[in-house]
């Protein structure tokens, strides 16, 4: 299913493109972390608890260790090293919640 941008998204997209600082994130190059803060985040919905759940869980597990990785670079290998890492740190059970 795919996700349409926000109003907001789309009001941001425009702001940045008229100052000529906007990042197309289809082609990318622009990172996790800011992929994250300026069109992810804005669209996760959901019961406040989950929410707060989704964001600890980005916040505290994927942006530390992806997070200045460029989305085109994030690669199986890649993603096979940070799985690896989150195997040291975390238990079976929240590293599939991590990753869901």
């Amino acid at each position: 299913m795919k996700a349409w941008p926000t109003r907001g998204a789309l009001r941001r997209a425009s702001t940045d493109s008229e100052r000529g600082e906007f990042v197309d994130p289809r082609d990318g190059s622009i990172a996790l972390d800011d992929y994250v803060t300026r069109f992810w985040q804005t669209g996760v919905r959901g019961a406040p608890g989950t929410v707060k759940r989704i964001d600890e869980r980005v916040r505290l597990h994927i942006r530390p260790q992806l997070g200045t990785v460029a989305l085109r670079d994030i690669s199986p290998a890649v993603l096979r090293g940070y799985i690896a890492a989150l195997e040291s740190e975390c238990s079976p059970r929240y590293i599939r919640q991590i990753l869901g």
